[in-house]
Formats: structure tokens, C-alpha cells, sequence
């Protein structure tokens, strides 16, 4: 038998909310209870936390969405990458050298496919974060006619500032932790 979420009347609203347990989330503000309709039916809140950051970023990455990505990273943002990425050349500094960075890098690939895993994240004063994220990329190219997926550990150590009341990022430094090549 299913369990129903405690409930409780909002005389300042038309409708009914549902006490969503919390987490124990280092993430900042907790988001307000979820608003439920009459039919039960769960409605969107226009909030953008701290957190989602990084799922935006896996999103805008994957779709290829270069305005998105470009508005996920403060003017003055930087890219650290290794050595090995990097090669001989500097890291990428501004919104729009990062952008055209992560998708130059990509442009040989089919498509990709970002988990975004665990993450921790304080919250340093009311404008600054740092975070560390873990990420699997699934880098999916073409060989011979078929694809294969090359799956990508990714851990980033992330600076975040708010810009305006939106957080964007700071500093991503890249490490890459290891992966297998599948078929």
C-alpha cells in the first residue's frame, strides 16, 4: 500500500501542500514545499538552485546549447583542464573561450551523455560556493560503422559566484578519474 504525504491547508493559497521530507542537503536554501492540485498532479516552481548548476551544465553540454552554456559561466570564468587536454596551449578564460572550448572538444563525437553523480557543495557567504561534482560522460563516437561509448569519469572541483541573483560558475578545475572504453 502506497503512503500518502502528510497534508496541510495554506490559507493564503487556493490549494493544498504536501510536507515533503527533507534532506540533509550543503546546498543552501531548501526549495518550498511542493505545491499539489486538487488532482494531485505536481506543479513546476521557477526556482534555480545552486545545485542545478551542474545538471544544467550536463544539459546544455549534451544538447549542445551553446547560449545556454555560455550564460552558465560568469564573464570572467575559467576552465582548468590537464595537461593532456590542455596541451600546449593556455586555459580557456570568459564565458564564450569556454563554450567554444567544450564544444570544439565534443565535435568529433556522435553525441554525449552526462550523469551527474554525487556532488557536495558549501556555500562560502551569500554570493561564493566551492563544489565538487563526479560525472560520467558517455562519449559516444563512430567506428568502422559502428558506436561505441567511451565512458568518462569526470571530477570537478567547481567555484561558483551569484551574479545578478543567479549562480554561475567561477572555476571549474577538470580531472579527469579514469573510464573504459565500451562498445
Amino acid at each position: 500500500m502506497r503512503r500518502a504525504l502528510p497534508q496541510f491547508h495554506d490559507p493564503d493559497a487556493n490549494e493544498t501542500r504536501s510536507r515533503v521530507p527533507s534532506t540533509s542537503r550543503p546546498s543552501g536554501p531548501s526549495l518550498p514545499p511542493a505545491r499539489v492540485t486538487a488532482c494531485n498532479g505536481i506543479v513546476p516552481t521557477p526556482v534555480f538552485r545552486l545545485d542545478d548548476l551542474t545538471t544544467e551544465y550536463a544539459r546544455a553540454v549534451d544538447r549542445r546549447d551553446r547560449d545556454a552554456l555560455v550564460a552558465l559561466f560568469a564573464p570572467d570564468a575559467r576552465l582548468i583542464r590537464p595537461a593532456a587536454l590542455r596541451g600546449d596551449g593556455p586555459d580557456p578564460v570568459g564565458a564564450q573561450q569556454i563554450t567554444d572550448t567544450i564544444l570544439g572538444s565534443l565535435a568529433h563525437l556522435v553525441s554525449t551523455r552526462h550523469d551527474v553523480g554525487q556532488q557536495r557543495i558549501e556555500q562560502d557567504g551569500p554570493e561564493t560556493a566551492t563544489g565538487e561534482t563526479w560525472c560520467a560522460a558517455h562519449h559516444f563516437y563512430e567506428r568502422r560503422g559502428t558506436v561505441h561509448d567511451d565512458c568518462v569519469h569526470i571530477r570537478y572541483a567547481d567555484r561558483y559566484i551569484r551574479i545578478d541573483g543567479r549562480w554561475v560558475f567561477a572555476e571549474r578545475h577538470l580531472d579527469i578519474g579514469g573510464g573504459a572504453a565500451r562498445a
